[in-house]
């Protein structure tokens, strides 16, 4: 569990190949602007993969491949569904890798709760709600349930 906090925060990492203005539009996207935003999941993982091959290829870091496939799947798979409806390969429930569907509730909760360009945030309750709602279809249902006994320390941070 504490390696997939300590990678996650490089779920996001494929967005700097994006256009900055894509990243803060706060206009709906067009689909081919939002094609670009999707891509980051495979940009993302492409960088941790470069790296995984580096180590590969050197005895003095090869032991540390294998964590690296931490953060590859989260990058890559960290906005698929549960019911299949996500990106980049429409992976359904268990095919997706767990880390990845812990760190999808986890950016979910931050992505309402933070002020975007194009979003307004939610409160705390607003937030667990909507989680809560989309139990066996966005989100692993167990996962939900196990957020949903940890929220509580969720609401003492400050947005």
């Amino acid at each position: 569990m504490k390696d997939i906090a300590y990678t996650s925060i490089l779920h996001d990492i494929g967005k700097v190949r994006i256009p900055k203005e894509l990243i803060g539009k706060s206009v709906n996207l067009t689909d081919t602007e939002y094609a670009k935003v999707q891509g980051h999941t495979i940009a993302g993982a492409a960088y941790i993969k470069r790296i995984m091959n580096i180590f590969q290829n050197d005895p003095s870091y090869s032991q540390y491949v294998d964590f690296l496939m931490i953060p590859y799947s989260i990058c890559l798979y960290h906005h698929e569904r549960w019911d299949g409806n996500g990106y980049p390969k429409g992976l359904k429930g268990t095919e997706i890798p767990l880390p990845a569907r812990i760190v999808s509730i986890a950016d979910t909760y931050d992505a309402m709760r933070a002020s975007r360009s194009y979003n307004i945030p939610k409160n705390h309750q607003e937030t667990v709600l909507e989680i809560k709602r989309c139990s066996g279809t966005q989100f692993d249902p167990t996962l939900v349930k196990v957020f949903l006994n940890i929220e509580k320390k969720l609401e003492a941070i400050e947005y």
